[in-house]
């Protein structure tokens, strides 16, 4: 890569800003020329068909002399909503982009693909000049240096990264249908725990417990090395088990180590997150050859293995019923969600 020359996005590809938004509801019909906003973006990432969002007849983008960008023309938001942040996107059939948009038309010396790639690895919104205004000038795109191997090897790179997004798609397509036969069968086995029909005796996760659950431990930047304490963070948890050859490691003293270990008996839940689902996320602690401690944004679950196997529990917390109904009552709904230790 170190080879390939670095040229100026405008050297390479055409650079603009959509079109104002029309405010009239009669701006648009049933048929047309799909209108995409800078919300559109997320919803087309998703699988929404560019010709099921809002369509403006020709005749009336003609009088409003509304630019129509071609396929193959990437798009990404240079203002607008913060959830558009980093989104990138390439148009399958033509379409108008509102202004919060940037759209880049390749020449002939760059490949699309290869360009929408670069910028999915390296997020537009890096181009922010001013936090406090987050946006993106139309300069700063056009002055953007990219590297630019020969068209052949641009569109190898980017049929590997095509292949290796379709994997990914696959994978989690099948993590969601185990997931799916997991809670059934935990169903099956165990009935609904809203309103459970098999009168199995209920009581607070508390009573259930081996020791009192206790929140992890904090460690400032300076704290981390190469060769200390595995240290579990909240973005090892959310995955079902951790994985120790993920995890940071941390200078911890002796008494951290004792008071905040893990064992495969364990429980991690997860005391915080960005999202609400996230929120009281489980986690299991698989077994390992060094000491495991874990960090302030988890808590430690220690089921009594005589009133409650650890590996039920698990299932029961990532269970969607008992989630829903005695899991997210609890959750405080904010820029963060979060759950603490006495609910």
């Amino acid at each position: 890569m170190s080879e390939w020359p670095m040229v100026e996005l405008s050297k390479v590809a055409d650079v603009s800003s959509g079109d104002g938004a029309p405010q009239e509801a009669s701006a648009f019909a049933e048929s047309g020329t799909p209108f995409i906003r800078a919300g559109s973006l997320a919803l087309l990432l998703d699988g929404v068909l560019e010709n099921q969002l809002e369509l403006i007849p020709d005749c009336e983008s003609s009088r409003r002399r509304m630019r129509k960008y071609p396929p193959r023309t990437v798009v990404f938001a240079k203002s607008g909503m913060s959830s558009t942040k980093g989104l990138v996107y390439e148009l399958k059939g033509p379409a108008h982009v509102v202004n919060h948009l940037a759209a880049l038309q390749c020449g002939s010396d760059l490949s699309p693909r290869f360009l929408l790639r670069w910028f999915q690895l390296h997020s537009p919104a890096r181009l922010i000049a001013n936090p406090s205004y987050p946006s993106i000038r139309i300069s700063d795109i056009r002055s953007e240096k990219i590297p630019l191997p020969p068209l052949a090897e641009q569109k190898r790179i980017a049929a590997i990264l095509d292949a290796a997004d379709a994997l990914r798609v696959k994978r989690r397509e099948s993590l969601e249908q185990l997931d799916s036969l997991l809670q059934s069968t935990f169903l099956d086995m165990f009935g609904d725990p809203m309103t459970n029909p098999m009168g199995w005796e209920v009581q607070p996760l508390k009573e259930l417990l081996g020791e009192k659950s206790i929140n992890g431990a904090y460690y400032p930047k300076d704290a981390y090395s190469d060769c200390g304490t595995l240290m579990v963070h909240m973005a090892d948890a959310f995955y079902g088990v951790v994985n120790p050859g993920r995890v940071k490691r941390v200078n911890a003293p002796v008494a951290d180590i004792e008071k905040y270990d893990l064992r495969p008996t364990d429980l991690l839940v997860s005391r915080r997150s960005l999202n609400y689902e996230g929120s009281a996320k489980p986690c299991l602690i698989p077994e390992t050859d060094e000491p495991l401690i874990f960090e302030s944004s988890l808590i430690r679950v220690r089921p009594n293995p005589n009133r409650v196997l650890t590996i039920y529990l698990f299932h029961y917390l990532q269970n969607d019923r008992a989630r829903a109904s005695y899991v997210f009552p609890l959750v405080t709904r904010s820029t963060i969600s979060g759950i603490n230790q006495s609910n």
